[in-house]
């Protein structure tokens, strides 16, 4: 059977065999150095939810909605203040106002730089 293939197509063909088989090793042996109790931990991490959105969320007005959403896009998939802001389209200080009106965040002082950019070169 071997004697009817070309030599052309031969040798690309093995080649491409033994590649195929040294990526399969080389990906099973990264697989096998995740042990199972870190695999265990890192899904029990994605799954945990911080907080829980209310029952009954279809009839709370749109203002408490907004409030809602904010909280959950903050504490259970940790955006960032400027990305729920431009996400919900509304200016970043009322997503700040609302994390901290409701204890997720604590109120920065007045005299300390809004951002690290403005600390750095106020230096």
């Amino acid at each position: 059977m071997l004697e009817s293939i070309p030599i052309k197509l031969l040798i690309p063909g093995l080649v491409f065999l033994v590649v195929f088989i040294f990526a399969v090793f080389f990906l099973m042996r990264s697989a096998r150095g995740r042990t199972t109790r870190e695999h265990q931990f890192s899904l029990a991490a994605e799954s945990f939810v911080v907080y829980q959105i209310p029952e009954n969320y279809g009839s709370l007005q749109a203002t408490e909605k907004r409030l809602v959403t904010i909280q959950n896009l903050y504490l259970n998939y940790g955006r960032d203040l400027e990305s729920i802001a431009g996400l919900l389209e509304v200016d970043r200080g009322f997503v700040e106002e609302v994390l901290v009106k409701l204890g997720h965040l604590r109120q920065r002082p007045s005299s300390a730089p809004k951002s690290l950019t403005q600390a750095c070169f106020s230096l």
